[in-house]
């Protein structure tokens, strides 16, 4: 047998027992040493090595060289370099499945900053070859650069180096310690605890800390983690420990001692009680097991990592087992029997029942390779099916195929003998779904019972069907702190949002109750969390308004809303809020638009009036004044002042951004009766002229400009209004306008006015026939906009709501939108001449013209009104306004 396969079959052993395999560093100096003979006057004054822990040991990246000679720099090369015995730390090559060999390409770069050489390569094992010989830097060119290991002053370990060494003593033993705590951490934080493996039971700490990533994964992979280590300075406990109090005792005794300590940290406020894990991996993966047994109550969740049998015997080193059904029903005795702990009044270890709820309350991930020859994978698969058996339904388990072991370098040759390092695919991946992940997900509750109360706002939005809730914000920035949330956790099932309200003016009769808001979707902007809820036409559970049937009115609801947290808020420092940490309180409820309106009573009537960002410009503004229909007026005690703007958006439309534009900025005014406009008749119209009067009075409004507008009722507002003040407004818009009881007479005194009305043909509220197409056939100048039905955006709505096509602004005539039309209108002299036209500015979606159909063509009803006697002018005339618009 040749030497490498001596190696080869050594290395196997030893990855069979779980060692950690380091190779031999030959530790002779260079040959050409900056002592020796040079070709210059260069002197090496300092070499650094720059190293970092790999999957399978110690590896540099990086040595800086500081020289004498800066100078002398400039002149080298990555070319006059080489490197010998460079191979990874990785001993089985996972292309040829043989040993380890040199890298054929160095990979090397060279930088120079002053007087340093800075020399990067492919990573390569800090400690040699597997057949004991040491790596060796060369420079041919200038042999004072050539240096091996003994020649380096320092070494710097990535992460390693922010660890702090330290002893403990308790349960009469005294061990040493690793400990890493997060230089920028502001407050008590997680807590990974690391059971390193046999291999490295019994040596220097050190060489410990560098045989894996099992301590510097954590806070490599970003998480704001403490990491804690102790050193097991016995030997091995090895296979057979199941049959072996005397080895279970000292296990146990090792894990006492760390259990003080956490504690110990938790007390001096540096590691959150909550949210403390253990993991290891091989012996420390069975001796995670032993510490979730004999402690449960400390931890929130484990990675049991290729485990070795301490607990039942498993593998067939230690005799294995003959029936897999009695191998699991002894986990469960186990997990249901007796550990030891210390007994601090009798100094010693002494057994204790398990606390087997308890440890079934702690969420377990069992990770294994399938084909493990070391620590087979039946030990994980049968403890898992025994924590199933006994009631768990956290836990979880992965064993690896050969496949998937090697995508992260895990060989399958030797016969296997690499495929027990199932830890590097634990310590190599933090991403959804991964053991990594999946622990720093889970949480102990062991707050107080009484929870923190936050509050949150309801905020809505009027639709064209009316005022509905389409958003909760939450204020978590008390809780929150510096710490911020994970946004890549944040999903729309993690809120459930319920809704009711009831009806104050009826007895507080319930309107819907407890109704699932659906939530589309989830932000987070400055410790406010945002759900979007969707809404719709006809949806449940969302409107603000009641529309009492009795009273004719769009009615304020009480709404409440009940928010229930459904998971733990995972935060960006791994830290998590506990879903039953928070109760929620609702705030007010918030409408951006409304709220851009100021409320007031001037004679005799409610009202609300927007007042336009330029308004300070120095110049005359417009007013458009908005009657609502007979469903927003008051009635007895619900003077509400608000039903004019939330039941839909006609008053609101003018005052959005794009209309405003087209206006030039315009104060809008909406009035609410305290009835109805129509039923009160002439006192609704000499309250309103007072009121105009007053607004036009107080604020910089050009009287020339003052248009009107309204709907059904408020249709009838607008039209008598302007038979009343014949010389007060530039332009009227009459939409679906119940003044049927006006007489021709009255009508045909606006023949002098700008007119544009706007209906539907299937209004059964207020029929077309006797309003608005009469008022055009009395006065053909007038514009008339006609519509089969009330159809937007894909949605049916009644026929009698035509005045959603105007809040839109979607009626259009010869190129212009009414907005437009009402802009260009003025009781001067002069016209106005630089309205807005269609394309000369982007406008928001909301009043941007729409691709539906609107308009129609004659149909058989008006020609029977031609042959009544108004003649066949009015078919021509609105056939010729439909094609125009």
């Amino acid at each position: 047998m040749n030497f490498k396969k001596i190696v080869a079959s050594g290395l196997m052993a030893a990855l069979a027992f779980g060692m950690v395999v380091s190779p031999a560093q030959a530790n002779e100096p260079s040959v050409l040493t900056p002592q020796s003979a040079r070709k210059t006057n260069l002197e090496v004054e300092r070499i650094v090595a720059n190293t970092r822990v790999g999957d399978g040991g110690q590896e540099v990246v990086s040595f800086e060289i500081t020289v004498s000679d800066e100078a002398i720099l400039s002149t080298v090369s990555a070319t006059d370099f080489d490197i010998e015995n460079q191979i990874s730390v990785m001993p089985i090559d996972i292309e040829t499945g043989q040993m380890a060999e040199p890298y054929a390409d160095d990979g090397i770069q060279v930088s120079v900053d002053g007087n340093t050489l800075k020399l990067t390569m492919t990573p390569f094992n800090y400690n040699g070859t597997y057949n004991g010989a040491g790596w060796r830097v060369t420079n041919d060119k200038y042999p004072e650069l050539s240096f091996t290991s003994t020649d380096v002053d320092t070494v710097n370990t990535q992460t390693l180096d922010e660890f702090k060494r330290g002893t403990f003593t308790y349960a009469g033993i005294t061990r040493e310690y690793a400990l890493y705590v997060p230089a920028d951490a502001k407050g008590p934080v997680p807590l990974v605890v690391w059971n390193h493996g046999g291999g490295e039971y019994g040596i220097d700490i050190e060489k410990t800390l560098i045989a894996n990533r099992g301590v510097t994964a954590w806070p490599e992979a970003g998480y704001q983690t403490a990491v804690l280590m102790i050193q097991v300075s016995n030997a091995n406990y090895g296979y057979g420990a199941a049959k072996d109090p005397a080895k279970q005792s000292l296990i146990d005794q090792n894990n006492a001692l760390q259990a003080a300590l956490i504690r110990k940290l938790i007390t001096d406020g540096t590691v959150d009680e909550n949210r403390v894990y253990v993991t290891g991996a091989s012996s420390g993966g069975g001796a995670t097991m032993r510490f979730l047994m004999q402690y449960p109550e400390l931890f929130a969740g484990a990675i049991a990592c290729c485990s070795m049998d301490p607990i039942v015997s498993v593998h067939k080193y230690s005799g294995g087992f003959a029936d897999y059904d009695q191998l699991v029903q002894d986990f469960e005795a186990a997990f249901q029997g007796s550990v030891f702990t210390w007994d601090d009044s009798q100094q010693k270890m002494v057994t204790k029942q398990v606390d087997t709820q308890e440890l079934i309350n702690v969420p377990i991930y069992f990770t294994h390779a399938q084909n493990d020859q070391t620590c087979q994978s039946t030990s994980s698969q049968a403890m898992y099916d025994a924590f199933r058996h006994l009631g768990d339904t956290n836990n979880r388990i992965v064993l690896w195929t050969d496949e998937e072991m090697a995508a992260d370098g895990i060989s399958n040759a030797m016969n296997g003998a690499l495929l027990h390092w199932s830890w590097v695919k634990v310590l190599n991946h933090h991403e959804d779904g991964s053991p990594m992940n999946w622990m720093f997900q889970q949480t102990r509750n062991t707050a107080p019972t009484e929870k923190e109360t936050i509050p949150f706002t309801l905020h809505a939005h009027v639709f064209d069907y009316g005022e509905a809730i389409d958003q909760v914000q939450i204020d978590l920035s008390s809780v929150l702190g510096d710490r911020t949330i994970d946004t890549s956790a944040l999903t729309t099932d993690m809120f459930q949002v319920a809704a009711t309200a009831t009806d104050p003016y009826n007895s507080n009769a319930v309107l819907y109750e407890d109704v699932a808001r659906t939530v589309t979707s989830v932000s987070v902007e400055n410790g406010i969390v945002t759900l979007n809820l969707a809404c719709q036409y006809n949806g449940q559970g969302q409107s603000t308004l009641n529309y009492s049937l009795d009273a004719g009115r769009n009615l304020s609801a009480d709404v409440a809303y009940d928010i229930t947290l459904t998971k733990d808020i995972a935060l960006s420092d791994s830290s998590t809020i506990a879903k039953d940490a928070l109760s929620f309180s609702q705030d007010e409820i918030f409408n951006e638009e409304t709220a851009a309106f100021t409320a007031g009573n001037s004679d005799g009537l409610n009202y609300q009036l927007y007042v336009p960002e330029n308004a300070a410009d120095g110049k005359d503004h417009p007013l458009i004044v908005w009657f609502h229909g007979g469903g927003e007026g008051g009635y007895g005690e619900a003077q509400n002042n608000t039903s004019q703007l939330r039941a839909n958006r006609g008053a609101l439309g003018f005052a959005e951004e794009g209309a405003q534009q087209i206006f030039g900025g315009a104060y809008v005014l909406a009035p609410q009766s305290p009835n109805s406009w129509s039923r009160d008749g002439q006192e609704s119209l000499d309250h309103a002229t007072a009121l105009i009067n007053t607004i036009v009075n107080t604020y910089n409004i050009d009287a020339d400009r003052i248009y009107v507008a309204g709907c059904s009722d408020g249709g009838w507002m607008t039209v008598n209004m302007a038979i009343e003040n014949p010389e007060l407004f530039a332009a009227i818009v009459p939409i679906c306008a119940a003044f049927g009881s006006s007489t021709d007479e009255e009508l045909l005194t606006l023949k002098d006015n700008n007119i544009w009305m706007v209906h539907a043909l299937n209004d059964t509220s207020v029929e077309p026939e006797n309003t608005s197409d009469r008022l055009h056939a009395l006065i053909p100048s007038s514009i008339y906009t006609v519509y089969d039905t009330v159809t937007v955006d894909g949605v049916n709505y009644p026929g009698h709501w035509s005045w959603i096509y105007v809040a839109r602004n979607m009626p259009t005539h010869n190129g212009q939108s009414i907005f437009q039309w009402m802009a260009s209108k003025t009781l001067a002299d002069d016209p106005i001449t630089d309205v807005e036209q269609p394309g000369d500015t982007e406008t928001p979606d909301k009043i941007v013209q729409t691709s539906d159909n609107q308009m129609i063509y004659p149909y058989i009803g008006l020609m029977l009104l031609a042959v009544v006697g108004m003649g066949g002018y009015v078919v021509v005339r609105r056939q010729r306004k439909q094609e125009d618009m």
